[in-house]
Parts: structure tokens; C-alpha cells; sequence
């Protein structure tokens, strides 16, 4: 019986080495949620909870972040491994400094604790964009036209599904607000709609 709790306190320091490892490689801030550890399956239904708390991340956490004088450019509730990660990435002129992911951590924190989001054990990722930032708002589209970007496509546009190019223009047409993107000489009209992914191409030169 008491070979159970040694295996505890070696499996909960072995977490925390490895969540020290991850802090120092990508320099975000990183912050375990209060509630306790689970395990179980990610069918269908876990999908769904994904889409639900990263709604509802958006709509807790933009203010928060805005009320510092950053902006929150892109937020995510994943089930990965028994738990849940709740990434966050911030930005301002200027660019954000560790000790701003860790403030911002502490806020979110107390923010997601109190209206137990996600429900469970999460860990908590607060960073920078880098190089390859996500796109995700209209005015990140407008902002980021004349910049090579690379977007990822719900269905087959042209024959493709994955873009890397040139962001014309990000207008409406036909009614549709649409990403114009010129890859290898052809220009590609991708409706907002139809995707999954954008994101800066590290081949920018600023």
C-alpha cells in the first residue's frame, strides 16, 4: 500500500520537471488549472467541448488582455493527454516581453478559475506569436495583406487544400468576405469561410 503514494509523488514530479522543460525551451509562461487530473476518451462529444470553451475563451479573455494594452490574436481549448491546454497568444506594438506573458498568465488564471473554464485539469500556455503568427481576426487579414501568408483550407479551392503565397487583398465578394492569394503566379480566391487555419510565413522579411 504505501508503494501507491511514492508512484504519486513521482509521477506529480515528473510532471513538474516536464512543465519547467517546456517554460525554458519556449519562454511562454506556463500555469497548471486548481482542478484535479482525469483521464478518458476524446470522441465526438470532446470536439464539441473544444469548439464550446474556445468560444467561450474568446469572449472571458479579449477584454482581460485588451484592459492591459495587448491584444489577444489567437486563443484554443485542446484535449490533449488527460487534460486540457488552454493556449493563449498575445501581442502589441512592440512585441510582448516574458514578464507580460506572466502577468497576463496570473489574470487569466484567476479569470478561468473562477468561472471553471475548462472544468478540469488544464494547463495554461501564454506566449508570443513568433515568426509564424497567427491570423485570425478581419483586421488581421487587412492588416497582413502585401505579407506572405500560409492558409490551410477546409476543401480543395484550385486543387489545393494548403496555400503558402502572397495575401492580395482580404475583401468582400459575392457577398463573402475572401482572402485573394497569389501562389507561384496564380491567384487563388479563398472564401473566409472555407478555412481551418492562416498564418504568417516565416519567409517574411520585415
Amino acid at each position: 500500500m504505501g508503494s501507491i503514494p511514492i508512484a504519486r509523488s513521482i509521477f506529480f514530479l515528473a510532471i513538474s520537471f516536464y512543465m519547467y522543460y517546456l517554460q525554458v525551451k519556449s519562454g511562454c509562461e506556463l500555469r497548471v488549472g486548481k482542478s484535479p487530473l482525469f483521464f478518458s476518451g476524446y470522441g465526438k462529444g470532446k470536439m464539441d467541448l473544444r469548439t464550446q470553451y474556445t468560444q467561450k475563451l474568446w469572449s472571458l479573455l479579449e477584454p482581460v488582455v485588451e484592459a492591459q494594452g495587448m491584444d489577444l490574436i489567437y486563443a484554443e481549448c485542446i484535449p490533449m493527454k488527460g487534460r486540457w491546454i488552454v493556449r493563449l497568444y498575445l501581442d502589441k506594438p512592440g512585441g510582448v516581453t516574458v514578464d507580460d506573458c506572466s502577468f497576463i498568465s496570473g489574470l487569466v488564471g484567476d479569470v478561468l478559475d473562477a468561472h471553471d473554464l475548462p472544468p478540469c485539469a488544464y494547463l495554461l500556455e501564454v506566449s508570443s506569436p513568433g515568426p509564424e503568427r497567427p491570423i485570425f481576426k478581419d483586421q488581421d487579414f487587412i492588416r497582413f495583406q502585401g505579407q506572405r501568408i500560409k492558409v490551410k483550407t477546409k476543401e480543395k479551392i484550385g486543387g489545393k487544400k494548403n496555400f503558402s503565397g502572397l495575401l492580395l487583398s482580404y475583401r468582400e465578394m459575392a457577398g463573402e468576405k475572401t482572402l485573394q492569394v497569389e501562389v507561384e503566379g496564380n491567384v487563388y480566391a479563398i472564401p473566409r469561410s472555407m478555412v481551418i487555419s492562416a498564418h504568417l510565413d516565416e519567409k517574411n522579411v520585415f
